[in-house]
């Protein structure tokens, strides 16, 4: 049997590193949170950010849209953490046009 899980998205890429600092914490808590509530979910923020940091692996969309791509197909669905930016991120328009594209559900969340 086969776990769905939610694909979060949520904006991490910033000119200042502060910022995709508090963004990792901020998905990190929202991810916990849901997780108590009994939903599984999968971010790519969360999930990646310590391994790019410690491997300098780029924080450009571009390198990780394949896997992202490919979670997001495997997923249940998205849901979208609107943290502040959310709808300039180019990778969360990426995220939702592709998830529209092949008929997942997306839901729009605020943090807690």
């Amino acid at each position: 049997m086969a776990i769905e899980y939610w694909y979060i998205a949520s904006p991490y890429s910033h000119e200042d590193p502060r910022v995709e600092e508090e963004r990792f914490r901020l998905v990190q808590d929202f991810c916990a949170e849901l997780v108590k509530r009994d939903y599984h979910v999968f971010s790519p923020i969360a999930h990646w950010h310590p391994i790019a940091q410690r491997h300098n692996l780029p924080h450009e969309f571009e390198f990780w849209q394949n896997l992202d791509h490919t979670m997001i197909r495997a997923s249940k669905g998205l849901i979208v953490l609107t943290l502040e930016g959310w709808h300039m991120s180019k990778g969360v328009l990426n995220e939702i046009q592709f998830a529209n594209m092949i008929g997942k559900p997306i839901q729009f969340w605020a943090p807690f």
